[in-house]
């Protein structure tokens, strides 16, 4: 699935300050389709989609590391920790997770296209998924490979970003936002269907 050519996904558009003013036109472009959540958090869940055009030059190495924050959006220890986490996901079930957080795409490129070659380049078609943020343009995939797209179908993906990424990205807690998007992934691929993690919950609702 993929948003209409001049569409934009934001994590959220109740932030505070002047990012929540920047990101409010984004919100009012948002896209009509039916994985999109207005007012909080719009999601692009890539599952199905062809791949487009992407130049060779713009996919990036496949990264020796697991979580990979190219643009510090969490804490060194949050990135560190869910390095660790998704290391022994791959060593106890011989699935691969690899997350990557962008500055921005490539200019002209979907994040849907985008998420399909970096599956294909990184050799994840089968047994493997992609969690891709893109921080500039506030855009948020799941591209999986084709032995984790059952696991990891529309369904779940939406379960994923609306009770436990969601509730964390409101509060612009990104690190706890991202802690447990990973274990509700790696819940997803081990067993179905996913609940969200107590960890899931906001700082401000455990109160």
């Amino acid at each position: 699935m993929e948003t209409s050519g001049g569409s934009k996904a934001v994590f959220c558009s109740q932030l505070h300050g002047t990012r929540a003013a920047a990101l409010e036109h984004r919100h009012l472009l948002a896209t009509r389709k039916p994985c999109t959540f207005f007012g909080v958090l719009a999601v692009l869940i890539g599952l199905m989609q062809s791949p487009g055009v992407v130049r060779a030059a713009d996919i990036p190495p496949r990264p020796s590391g697991y979580f990979n924050d190219l643009d510090s959006l969490v804490k060194k220890s949050t990135a560190q920790q869910l390095n660790r986490e998704l290391s022994d996901f791959e060593h106890q079930t011989s699935n691969q997770l690899i997350v990557i957080i962008i500055s921005k795409l490539p200019t002209g490129v979907t994040i849907g296209d985008y998420g399909v070659q970096l599956v294909h380049a990184w050799k994840l078609d089968q047994r493997g998924a992609i969690l891709l943020v893109d921080d500039q343009d506030h855009l948020l995939r799941i591209q999986a490979g084709n032995a984790l797209k059952q696991k990891l179908s529309e369904a779940t993906c939406k379960k994923i970003f609306t009770d436990v990424i969601m509730p964390r990205f409101k509060v612009d807690d990104f690190d706890g936002g991202m802690k447990a998007g990973v274990d509700a992934v790696i819940a997803a691929v081990s067993t179905n269907p996913v609940t969200a993690p107590q960890s899931a919950k906001p700082a401000a609702a455990q109160q």
